[in-house]
């Protein structure tokens, strides 16, 4: 794996670690990363909070997309694979057992679909070398969840343009909800269901209840 790891240096996570363990992360050749992605992620923590107090003093839920496994990454050049430029901890539980999140969204973007043997999840070493995916994310969230009322949905990445694709595309994720006891699934994106595709919506709604719609006709 290759790590370029470019977020934390601002003068607040750096700080905070010359406090706790008195290092300068900015001139040291060595520190403990792990303590230093956990700053990070008590940092992001702090912004939900903020946001979760804003919207829920004006009657409003926040629902939260977060990955799965323990830490969340950005991978860039190239995009989607173990280049780590951003990682911090998924300090997820709080967010859950504090009343921060009334939903989260579960989903790496534009990975799940390709499956635990792509590049991307070699920087995930939480994760299982060829894990379900779907099941692992339902599986780390799902059960604090449920204790404390949290609903999940499963994020749905990117999908395909063509109306047989599209169409075997959320069959498929339908599957992933319902085996997985995911509460429903957040689509991405609108443009799929526009200009009287919203058959396929329909579709989608009737296989989430367990009802069959039958075979998309051949084009």
């Amino acid at each position: 794996m290759h790590e370029d790891d470019f977020y934390g240096f601002s003068a607040p996570i750096v700080e905070e670690y010359r406090r706790r363990f008195g290092v300068d992360i900015r001139t040291a050749e060595e520190f403990d990363r792990e303590a230093w992605h956990a700053i990070k992620g008590e940092a992001v923590n702090r912004l939900y909070r903020d946001v979760a107090e804003v919207c829920h003093e004006r009657g409003r839920e926040l629902w939260l997309g977060l990955q799965i496994g323990d830490h969340v990454h950005l991978a860039a050049d190239p995009y989607f694979s173990d280049n780590v430029v951003a990682r911090y901890r998924n300090l997820w539980e709080p967010l859950v057992t504090e009343g921060v999140a009334d939903a989260i969204i579960v989903g790496d973007y534009e990975s799940m679909t390709a499956g635990a043997a792509h590049p991307y999840w070699r920087a995930k070493t939480s994760i299982p070398e060829h894990a379900d995916l779907y099941a692992f994310g339902a599986q780390q969230y799902g059960p604090l969840c449920r204790e404390h009322g949290v609903r999940i949905y499963l994020f749905g990445e990117w999908l395909p343009g063509s109306h047989q694709a599209l169409d075997a595309q959320l069959a498929a994720r339908a599957r992933h909800v319902l085996d997985n006891a995911y509460d429903g699934i957040d689509l991405h994106e609108a443009v799929n269901f526009e200009g009287g595709r919203m058959i396929f919506l329909q579709r989608l709604a009737q296989r989430l209840r367990g009802i069959d719609p039958g075979p998309w006709p051949p084009e």
